[in-house]
């Protein structure tokens, strides 16, 4: 043999320039081997009964994994029918139960152009923000609205009754305090039920304690007193609500009495309605202006904390406080504001929530206050209205940086380090962006990977020390494959990043179906894409172990009956389970293909006579393997016998090799792999599959045929196997000559 020429073995690459495989399904890349192996597949998640088929039984629209402390929470959100809510289960003892998190049965159906439920871990909770309603906050054993719909209603404080009517005795020169019924006294008064249900206090003016609104003047000096009231939610995230408007203001004549050798009082002011907040409220904050008197003598109508009620049931109460105590400013109104509705996109992101995309608003994105979540002070935004591409379509929040992306742009929200104007908006890229915003996943030492109308993008980079954002196109060479996406479902599309196998995974809408039926893989470690067809994926979540799990869309995009549910992705060759009659069988996965680029040698216009094609590769006990050859572009394989024509670009006779040979086991080291396959229910204990005993083989394939200009193979196997390169022994110009793609040949 006179010439070996030896390439690296790559995934797909439809580029001639730089060619690698033509197509290659059902792989996934063995880092350990060097190789592409088809050892994969999925089964049920869930075990128990009624689960052998698939659990839930229906199509799933979004999934997430969450853990909260100790303990592990799988929501699903399902649809039947009419039905639609997020869920998750328990097993006991084999058996499955449902429980209900959020019902969003009164929500219109998934519609194709929007990106479904978003889950956003923060601190305590998980904030839920569903495809169509009310964001939602999940705790595990309770949920509760998220934000602040709506300001409180004012509270509304009562006037005290006239000195003269009430007809008090002398109090206590020490100081007591003597409601209507004379019963409670200010050194044991507690602030409870009992006391405020009074519905006022009366205080010496000079008591010693202090307590008490107004001006306690003489008769002959008598001086208008005047109040006004505002109240705020606190949520159990520490965030605070916008102020209620101001109560009507309460008002009275300071102290006047009969006598004027009777000592002058000051009051405790009732205040009934105060309102009850959303569940999750944790407190109300009473807030109040000093005395404002005749409106141009007093002290004007700003508003200072007082008091709160630690509680989320109580509506009266009965303020005391003196103006002395009124010392602390109250929030302003652009402190908080009511969430806007339709919040599409969110993520966490240095202690603060981050919400982009809602109906009024498609261009804008919020950011909230500093460790409270639900609470986005007025000036918290930046709107891209007057920008190209400007609606926001995803949000992804990367190491120092908050990735906005829109449908033709890509910017950053990064930090400024100042407390007044904590973020600033930066431009990555113009031209470039998705609306596949569950496509957007991070890929550790790379960067972030997402799918744009055009190709796959890889984000790396950022502004810290002087660095900059760098964008480039990472699917180059799918060409073809890339082509049978459905670009108007393009939202549709979801992505996960599979830590076992190092590699991204996206399920997108392909060959004209408004749901996902093909997945891409970029496989990081080998710099390599292949397709992945026959997984019914919809959504998926990655389990605190590094579990693929993925929501089932069976129904819709494979108008299967089976195989619905929450699906484990595995090291196993199993495409989950179907019925014969009534046994429940298991389901063999798609065969794993390969097909080389068309290949000329590096001489296009010489005649080549292909003799061998050896398959290099990782076999696993006995199975089938089939090579099939295609020459000079022509798609139909080779048939038995072909005559010249003139319009065949080959001459002589060609005999077709079938190719279906027993993977014959060679000597050579051994390999054992052991693949943790996920748990079937949350509190199982995994379970282990074992795969036997492997060697490397080398399988020959003879062509023989005559003269080509270009030559395909495509390789096919329903078996574990892992491809590790392969061989072709060609003629030409009388020279044999031998051209070899392997990730590296030398190990073996």
């Amino acid at each position: 043999m006179a010439t070996l020429r030896e390439l690296a073995l790559k995934g797909i690459g439809q580029d001639r320039a730089n060619p690698g495989a033509w197509s290659a399904e059902n792989w996934s890349f063995d880092s350990n081997r060097l190789g592409f192996t088809s050892a994969r597949g999925f089964v049920s998640y869930f075990k128990g009964t009624g689960a052998e088929l698939g659990y839930p039984a229906n199509d799933v629209s979004s999934i997430f994994w969450y853990r909260r402390g100790s303990i592990d929470y799988l929501l699903v959100e399902v649809q039947d029918g009419a039905t639609r809510k997020i869920v998750t289960y328990t097993n006991s003892a084999g058996t499955l139960t449902e429980h209900t998190i959020i019902d969003l049965s009164a929500n219109p159906e998934n519609q194709v152009s929007y990106a479904g439920t978003q889950y956003i871990p923060f601190g305590n909770f998980l904030a839920i923000f569903p495809e169509y309603g009310q964001p939602q906050k999940f705790f595990g054993n309770r949920t509760e609205p998220f934000g602040f719909l709506a300001a409180p209603t004012p509270p509304r404080p009562i006037n005290p009754p006239s000195l003269y009517e009430m007809g008090l005795p002398t109090v206590n020169p020490v100081g007591a305090a003597t409601s209507m019924s004379y019963a409670t006294s200010v050194e044991n008064w507690d602030g409870g039920a009992s006391a405020r249900n009074e519905g006022f206090m009366v205080f010496e003016e000079n008591n010693i304690i202090g307590f008490g609104l107004g001006d306690g003047t003489k008769p002959t000096s008598e001086r208008l007193n005047s109040y006004a009231y505002k109240v705020s939610f606190v949520s159990d995230t520490g965030s605070e609500s916008p102020l209620s408007e101001k109560s009507l203001t309460v008002s009275w004549i300071g102290g006047a009495v009969e006598d004027s050798d009777e000592p002058t009082y000051k009051f405790g002011i009732a205040i009934d309605e105060i309102p009850v907040g959303k569940e999750g409220t944790v407190r109300r904050n009473i807030y109040r202006t000093r005395n404002m008197q005749d409106g141009t003598t007093g002290a004007g109508e700003l508003y200072y904390y007082i008091d709160s009620i630690d509680n989320n049931f109580e509506t009266l109460y009965t303020d005391i406080q003196p103006d002395s105590a009124a010392s602390v400013a109250a929030p302003s109104f652009t402190d908080s504001i009511i969430i806007p509705y339709g919040i599409k996109l969110a993520t966490g992101y240095k202690n603060r929530m981050v919400i982009a995309s809602s109906d009024d608003h498609p261009a804008r994105v919020w950011w909230s206050a500093a460790n409270a979540p639900e609470q986005f002070p007025l000036t918290n935004y930046f709107d891209f209205g007057n920008t190209s591409g400007s609606q926001i379509t995803g949000l992804y929040a990367h190491k120092e940086l908050v990735l906005i992306f829109r449908e033709d742009a890509i910017d950053a929200l990064t930090p400024t380090g100042q407390a007044s104007t904590p973020f600033t908006v930066t431009p990555v890229v113009q031209g470039i962006g998705t609306i596949a915003s569950n496509s957007i996943q991070a890929v550790p030492n790379l960067g972030v990977i997402f799918l744009s109308s055009d190709g796959f993008y890889l984000v790396s980079g950022n502004f810290s020390g002087g660095s900059q954002v760098g964008v480039q196109k990472l699917s180059l060479g799918l060409g073809h494959e890339f082509g049978t996406i459905n670009q108007n479902a393009l939202s549709k599309a979801c992505a996960t990043y599979n830590r076992w196998d190092n590699e991204y995974w996206c399920q997108v809408p392909a060959y004209g179906r408004p749901f996902n039926n093909l997945g891409f893989v970029y496989h990081a470690d080998a710099n390599a894409w292949t397709t992945r067809t026959d997984v019914p994926a919809a959504c998926f979540t990655q389990s605190p172990q590094h579990q693929t799990l993925f929501g089932s869309n069976a129904a819709q995009a494979f108008l299967s009956t089976t195989n619905r549910g929450v699906f484990t992705w595995c090291a196993v060759r199993q495409h989950g389970t179907y019925l014969i009659g009534q046994t429940v069988t298991k389901q063999a996965s798609p065969g794993s293909t390969w097909r080389s680029h068309w290949l000329d040698f590096g001489d296009a216009g010489a005649q080549k006579v292909i003799r061998t094609v050896e398959i290099l590769l990782v076999a696993t006990g006995d199975g089938a393997l089939e090579l099939e050859s295609r020459v000079d572009y022509r798609e139909d394989t080779l048939p038995s016998t072909l005559s010249e024509t003139v319009a065949e670009p080959y001459v002589g006779q060609h005999t077709r090799y079938y190719g279906t040979e027993t993977m014959q086991q060679q000597d050579s080291d051994s390999y054992a792999k052991y693949q943790q396959v996920v748990p079937t229910a949350a509190n199982d204990a995994p379970i282990t599959a074992r795969m036997s005993p492997t060697r490397t083989a080398e399988v020959r394939f003879d062509i023989n045929a005559n003269a080509c200009r270009q030559y395909s193979f495509e390789l096919r196997t329903e078996n574990n196997a892992t491809l590790l390169g392969f061989t072709i022994y060609y003629e030409v110009k009388g020279e044999r000559k031998a051209y070899t793609q392997n990730f590296n040949k030398s190990m073996y």
